[in-house]
């Protein structure tokens, strides 16, 4: 959002630029419908008010002039609902109520791709409510799905997410022992090394040289 508004004040001369950012931008949402409704470890959402209006004004309906596939918008609709769900049992401290909505959902969803989003939803919930472990679980076996599949290389921003939790799972549980969390630390470091091949800045922002 920010590069397109800056390239609209630089004047109708970077206008050919401006499109190509919100081109790319349409064909990530189009690979990736669920991507609004990610949110950071943290509960921090990957895009901000402002920036779901800026893709709603100037790129869904930009370029060829068409919104998103009706399948796409279906997708992340109901990826949506289930997170608000899971979102009000925790305030109800209903956790496990919510990882079996999970669950349920998991195995009703009928692409793998969904199930696979899912999972890391389940996993990123497991760590919100105190279960690192568990989110552990989900995420090292999503990660051996992500080496059979070659991930990184055809889905780069929902490996670069998944990697991201696992990060957070693994510090979460190395805080949790008083000795010997060198293995955390090592599979910690190793997840670190991967983000950085995909995005340098968050590595940094992680920490680590």
């Amino acid at each position: 959002r920010h590069s397109a508004l800056a390239l609209t004040r630089l004047g109708p001369s970077f206008a050919t630029a401006k499109e190509a950012v919100s081109a790319e931008v349409r064909t990530l949402l189009r690979r990736l419908p669920a991507l609004l409704d990610c949110r950071f470890s943290d509960g921090t959402p990957f895009a901000a008010p402002d920036t779901r209006s800026w893709i709603e004004r100037e790129v869904s309906l930009s370029g060829d002039g068409s919104a998103p596939p009706a399948s796409a918008a279906k997708e992340s609709d109901r990826l949506a609902e289930v997170r608000e769900k899971a979102d009000l049992l925790l305030r109800e401290r209903k956790a496990k109520e919510a990882i079996a909505l999970y669950h349920g959902k998991i195995a009703e969803a009928p692409a793998s791709r969904d199930r696979f989003v899912l999972r890391l939803e389940l996993a990123r919930l497991s760590l919100q409510s105190g279960f690192p472990r568990l989110a552990f679980s989900q995420l090292d076996a999503l990660d051996r799905e992500m080496d059979r599949y070659a991930l990184e290389e055809w889905d780069p921003p929902l490996a670069l997410e998944v990697l991201r939790v696992f990060w957070s799972v693994l510090k979460r549980l190395r805080e949790d022992v008083q000795d010997g969390g060198g293995e955390w630390d090592h599979r910690a470091e190793m997840v670190r090394v991967r983000i950085c091949r995909l995005d340098p800045i968050m590595a940094l922002e992680l920490g680590g040289k």
